[in-house]
C-alpha cells in the first residue's frame, strides 16, 4: 500500500513553533525537515572553520558538486 504524504507537511513560521508542535509526536513517526532540499529548516550557524576549495562547473540539468577543507 502507498501512502501520500504530502498531507502530513505542515509549514510554521518559525522553529520553535516546529519543535513545540513535534512534542506531540508521542510514537516518534514525526521528523523535521525541508520542503526545499536547498534550504535548512532550522537555523544553523555560519561554518567558520571550513573553507570552498572546489566547485564544479555547472552542467545541463546537473548539480554542482562543492568541495571543503577544515581551516587549522
Amino acid at each position: 500500500m502507498t501512502v501520500d504524504p504530502s498531507w502530513l507537511v505542515q509549514k510554521f513560521p518559525s522553529e520553535e513553533e516546529a519543535r513545540q508542535f513535534m512534542q506531540n509526536d508521542r510514537d516518534g513517526s514525526m521528523i523535521l525537515g525541508s520542503r526545499d532540499p536547498m534550504v535548512s529548516c532550522v537555523n544553523v550557524e555560519e561554518l567558520t572553520k571550513v573553507k570552498r576549495v572546489f566547485t564544479s562547473a555547472e552542467t545541463s540539468g546537473l548539480r554542482t558538486v562543492k568541495v571543503f577543507e577544515l581551516k587549522p
